[in-house]
Parts: C-alpha cells; structure tokens; sequence
C-alpha cells in the first residue's frame, strides 16, 4: 500500500510541473485582396467671378480695337491630364490656381516673359503687368538689368542711373560672349567705379546676379549708401545669386565695381508680399534659338529662383524672316521651340507655360508695300503644334490683331515704326490689351460653375 501511495504522489507531482499543453491557434481568416482604389476624382471646380479688365484705359484700348478691326482671339488651353475622356488638368491651371490665392499667399506670383524686339522696350507686357497688378497687387519691379541695352530708351527696366558698363546679348550684334543667364543679357565694367542705382519702391528683398569670370573685379553692394556686401570673384567661370535683406524704408540699392571686368547679369527687387511681379526678358533679333545660347546650368538656376507661375514665350518674328531668308528652316524653329519650353519646364516647379505667336509681318513688293510674308502662316502653324504637343497654352496673336492687312491698318493709324515690323505708342499699348482680355476670359472659363450647376 504505501509503495502504490508514494507512485501515485510521484505521477501527480510530475503532471503539476509539466508545461502545459500549447493553446490551439484560431482559425485564420481567409485572405481576401485589397479592393483596387477608384480613380481620385478632380477637386470641385472653384467658382469665382473673373471679369475683364473695366479700367479706362482698357475700355479705350477696346474701342481703337474695334477701329482696328483687331477682334481679338482666344486661347487654346489643352488638357494635360485626363482621365479617360474626362479632364482633370489644363496647360494653364496652375497659374489660374497662383491668381486665386495671389492677393492672400503672402508672397509674390511671378511671370516671366521671354521674347524678342516686341517687348524689349518693356512694350506689350507692361499692360499685362499693369492689368495683373491693378487686379492682385504689385509685388515689386521683378528682374532688373544693371543699364539699359542700348545707349537710348526707356530706364523702367534697368536702373535709374548707370555708367561704366557696357552692354552685351546673345543676338547680335556680339560684343563680349561671356556666358549669359536667363535674360540673354550682360553688362561687363569697363573701368574701376562702374556703377548702378536703383531706386526701392517699397521692395525689402533682392537678388544680385553676376558672373565670376577669371579677369571679373569684385563689387561691393550698397543700400543707402552703406555697403552690405561684396562679391568676391574666384576664378569659376559660374553664375552666382546674391540674396539681400534690404530692410524696410530703405531707399536706394547701388552696385560699384572695384575694377574692370565685373559682369553682372541683373538686379530681382520684391517685396516679401502677396502681389503679381512680371519680369520682361526681351532680346532684340531673339528668337528660340538664340536663348538655348544662354549657359543651362546659369539658366536654370536663375529660373528655379524665380519660381515662375506663369512663363510666356513670346517669339515668331524673327523665325518668319530668317526661314525667308534661308537662314533657318521649319525643323530648325520647331527644333528649336521644342527645346526652349523643354528647358523652361525642366527648371521650373509646375510653372504654366503660354506661347503667343508672332504678330502680321509683311515686306515690300512691287505695287505692294504691306504684301503678307508667305512664311507667316508656316510659322504660325509649327509654333501651335509644338505649344499644344508641348503641354503648353496657345494663342495666335496675328488672328487677334485681325490677320492679313492687320499693319497696314496700324501704320495707317500712325501705331507702325518706318520699318513696318514694330508697333509703337498705343499699337504695343493695343496688343497688350488683346493678350490680357484673352487670359482672364480663359480664367474666367475656367472658373464657372460645372454645366450641371447651371441647368
């Protein structure tokens, strides 16, 4: 009995120390795949009412259009993302999407016009700065050049006052071919105290652009007369940005080179505000061509800082005579074209891009001094192609002035130049207007109600 005792406590003791049976596992869920997510439909459309400008000056330029016979034209806008057959972004979209919110974004909306003798002078494209800033506030003079291009015309683009520089663009005639940025444009010092003064209008940033070169001299920087900076060449052969903090109040910024060679490729002055800032970067004789000239890498550096909303590529002239005179052809210019806006995009961030055709161009012919240029209409038609393949907004601004016989109706109205190739005065003050009626009534488009609301 009690060796049967002791094996039973043994066998009990055995059990309570054992480790206890593993818990069987719950049964597993079937695996069921992931549902394949619907497409992101498109954000409501913003509605918002977008008018033409109603200012004097626009109702007037209105009227001398209908005088003109100039009805102007509208823009293509191509849809760049679809959706099956439907929309979900146009070329112009983003830059719709920067006026929205341009009056409150605290910071400046920037549009940046590359072109060629036509907005040189700051023509054409002032009426869309002026209409732009009226409408969402001005931001500052943008881009500046050290001193004029030539040794007359108008300083609103350059500074006040100048001396000591000469002047230099990628189109000729050459001069000094060091590399050029983003404007074409390069003023070199010809002796030590070559300066520049611009006057502030309230801007308390800028921006100095200049190239260090083996033979540049250094600049000092100057905001009311007390020196903030200087720039110190070392020999790179690379394009530099200066950024200032000019304080607000200030009143003057000058720029003194301390030896011959300093090349400066321009002057940015924005204030830190919400407001629309248009620089103008015309080149007499420029065509797309003739900006690939620029140094890529100085071109893109200077373009990513600008930060564009909107580019405006602004070219067709000098392409019409140069194919007339055997100086180019339509691959070169579609070549070309193609290259310039794959450049534009590849240094910007979303910025939208808009290519405006060349206005009417004639040349003289027996018994006819306004005969139409045959090569007009090719050019026309190579420059939509490769806006609208491109992804970028199109307008034809030789349909807009009212197509053949549109200069001899300007020069008879006393808005042509001798030459019968550039508008003056109130012509350029015209072609701008025809330009900004065409961007707020695509904006103005773009910004109705969906058909179903309005049923």
């Amino acid at each position: 009995m009690r060796s049967l005792l002791l094996l039973t406590l043994v066998l009990v003791a055995c059990e309570t120390n054992a480790p206890p049976a593993p818990t069987p596992a719950p049964p597993q869920a079937p695996v069921v795949a992931a549902p394949t997510p619907a497409p992101t439909a498109p954000e409501p459309r913003r509605v918002v009412e977008v008018k033409r400008p109603e200012d004097a000056e626009s109702v007037a330029l209105r009227a001398l259009a209908v005088k003109l016979q100039a009805p102007g034209s509208a823009i293509e806008n191509p849809c760049t993302v679809t959706a099956g057959a439907q929309c979900l972004r146009t070329a112009l979209d983003s830059f719709f999407e920067a006026l929205d919110v341009a009056q409150t974004s605290g910071k400046p909306t920037v549009v940046l016009a590359l072109g060629n003798s036509l907005i040189a002078g700051d023509g054409v494209v002032d009426v869309v700065r002026a209409r732009l800033t009226a409408r969402y506030g001005a931001a500052g003079r943008g881009f500046l050049l050290a001193d004029r291009m030539a040794s007359y015309g108008s300083r609103s683009r350059c500074a006040a006052k100048a001396s000591g520089w000469t002047a230099s663009t990628f189109a000729p005639p050459y001069k000094l071919r060091w590399k050029f940025g983003l404007a074409g444009v390069h003023h070199t010092a010809q002796v030590a105290g070559a300066s520049s003064t611009f006057k502030l209008e309230g801007e308390t940033r800028g921006e100095v652009w200049w190239l260090d070169r083996p033979e540049a001299a250094a600049v000092d920087v100057l905001v009311d007369g007390t020196r903030v900076a200087s720039l110190e060449p070392r020999g790179e052969e690379a394009g530099h940005r200066e950024v200032l903090s000019l304080g607000a109040g200030a009143r003057e910024l000058t720029l003194v080179a301390r030896g011959k060679g300093a090349v400066l490729h321009g002057v940015v002055l924005e204030k830190e505000t919400s407001g629309v800032v248009l620089d103008m970067l015309g080149v007499p004789s420029a065509d797309a061509s003739i900006f690939l000239q620029a140094e890529e890498a100085i071109f893109e550096d200077q373009m990513r800082a600008r930060n564009p909303a909107l580019v405006m590529l602004m070219f067709g002239g000098n392409e019409t005579k140069r194919i007339a005179w055997g100086r180019s052809s339509q691959e070169k210019v579609m070549h070309d074209l193609r290259t310039l806006i794959g450049r534009v995009k590849k240094a910007t961030s979303g910025a939208a891009c808009w290519v405006v055709g060349p206005l009417d161009a004639v040349v003289k012919r027996a018994g006819n001094p306004y005969a139409q240029r045959p090569e007009l209409d090719e050019v026309i038609a190579m420059e939509r192609k490769i806006a609208l393949e491109e992804g970028c907004a199109w307008m034809d601004l030789f349909a807009a002035m009212g197509g053949t016989g549109a200069v001899k109706r300007f020069d008879k109205a006393g808005f042509m130049h001798a030459d019968r190739v550039h508008p003056k005065g109130k012509g350029l003050d015209l072609l701008g207007q025809l330009i900004v009626d065409a961007l707020f009534d695509e904006y103005a488009k773009a910004r109705q109600p969906p058909m179903e609301a309005t049923r």
